[in-house]
């Protein structure tokens, strides 16, 4: 064999190696992740508070929420290790804010959030929170 005909099969299989890899790249780029159930936080006001008792999980607010007003939320639930909150309405992803929260002790999770700013003025509002990887949705107006 000449040197250019290895060179060739060299690059053949370069080419090949490239090829399968960008396929699998855009595979893994365009399917889906696993979708994680979520259980609904039933809620009539976020400032009395909203429970789950078979959970052991309550969120309370510390005022009526509103767009770009800080607040304070106080989640209770025992033995969890990390705590993370974010805000989007039905439909509606409003970018980036997730928060974490941090442990007071006691099975008792504070943060101070802030709604972001929806430019259609609707007030229905989705906290997602993700417990140890276990996602709750509370539902909540604004003002």
């Amino acid at each position: 064999m000449t040197r250019r005909r290895i060179w060739g099969w060299v690059a053949l299989a370069g080419g090949v190696a490239l090829s399968l890899g960008g396929a699998a790249l855009l595979y893994v780029g365009v399917s889906k992740a696993p979708v994680r159930p979520v259980v609904e936080i039933p809620c009539e006001n976020v400032v009395s508070g909203c429970a789950l008792p078979e959970m052991g999980l309550r969120v309370v607010f510390d005022q009526p929420p509103k767009s770009m007003r800080p607040f304070r939320l106080q989640v209770e639930v025992p033995a969890a290790r990390e705590l993370h909150v974010s805000f989007a309405m039905r439909g509606m992803q409003m970018g980036l804010n997730r928060y974490r929260l941090l442990s007071a002790g006691d099975g008792l999770w504070k943060a101070e959030v802030t709604l972001p700013v929806c430019a259609s003025g609707r007030g229905d509002w989705l906290m997602t929170l993700d417990v140890d990887g276990r996602l709750y949705q509370l539902p909540f107006p604004s003002n």
